[in-house]
């Protein structure tokens, strides 16, 4: 990121494909090593992101703060719902991950009327 602009390159692009690639390390993790297929793996992303904006945007945290709580948001969401599916057993991981990915925009709308982003 501190060489971008030197490089021509732009900084948004750069660190949204770093997003992207972090996304597809953490997706390989989970399908490759494990073999379990979850269709509610960009849920977490998501969720992380939205409390991150939030909690910028209105709240008034810094953007730092706001990271941490996101990434820590995601990672309770992430125990919940993996007790979940641990609970469940292993055929209805990837039926549970089609059911959690659109719980949080759903959420959201239903509490705030809409999404705010």
């Amino acid at each position: 990121l501190v060489m971008a602009p030197f490089l021509k390159i732009y900084p948004v692009f750069l660190m949204t494909a770093l997003c992207f690639a972090i996304y597809a390390c953490a997706f390989n993790l989970l399908l490759g090593y494990t073999g379990l297929l979850s269709f509610g793996h960009a849920a977490f992303m998501g969720s992380a992101a939205y409390v991150t904006g939030w909690l910028v945007r209105s709240a008034g945290w810094s953007p730092e703060a706001g990271v941490l709580a996101g990434t820590l948001f995601a990672a309770v969401l992430g125990l919940l719902v993996g007790l979940v599916a641990i609970i469940s057993g292993i055929q209805m991981f990837g039926i549970l991950g089609v059911f959690i990915g659109p719980i949080p925009s759903s959420t959201i709308e239903t509490f705030f009327g809409r999404l705010i982003c």
